[in-house]
């Protein structure tokens, strides 16, 4: 497999979608698309734009928040 990296400017831009096309060439450059299965196309280490996963402590404050405000409209209902 080649390496290949793209400059800066490529990966400053946002894409929403990414089309690849394959085709099997011989040594004399004939080549054809894909129909018959005799070729190979891989893609790796892809790092698309996604966002940060929060911390878990964030989550379990956000849920103990959620379990005081409950109780505390629990406990006026009663």
């Amino acid at each position: 497999m080649a390496h290949f990296e793209t400059s800066a400017a490529f990966a400053s831009q946002n894409f929403t979608s990414i089309a690849f096309f394959a085709y099997s060439c011989d040594l004399d450059g004939n080549c054809a698309a894909f129909n018959d299965n005799s070729g190979q196309f891989a893609l790796d280490n892809l790092q698309l734009g996604v966002s940060a996963v929060p911390e878990p402590s964030s989550g379990l404050m956000l849920l103990g928040g959620l379990g005081a405000i409950a109780a505390v409209r629990r406990r006026r209902s009663a």
